[in-house]
């Protein structure tokens, strides 16, 4: 996952929880559980995790952005408002 803020600029030394995203009774999403994984980013802005193609939701510090999606064989891009995909 790369992180950049709205200007371009990577997020660096932001720690960056995921977590499975679900829906609750009322059908809004919310967290699946703990998180699954937790790391910190690189000078680039950029963190990696394995996990399988699905829905996400990071948080970094107390803020949780839901609806991340995640494809097979393609690096997922987030500026804290938009999701964009490139592949590797």
């Amino acid at each position: 996952i790369g992180l950049t803020d709205a200007s371009g600029a990577p997020l660096t030394n932001k720690r960056v929880y995921i977590y499975l995203q679900g829906v609750d009774i009322a059908g809004d999403a919310v967290t699946s559980g703990s998180s699954l994984q937790d790391k910190t980013t690189d000078n680039g802005g950029m963190v990696r995790f394995d996990l399988t193609p699905g829905l996400y939701v990071i948080r970094i510090g107390d803020q949780y952005t839901y609806n991340i999606p995640l494809e097979s064989g393609k690096m997922t891009l987030w500026d804290g408002t938009t999701v964009t995909f490139q592949s590797p």
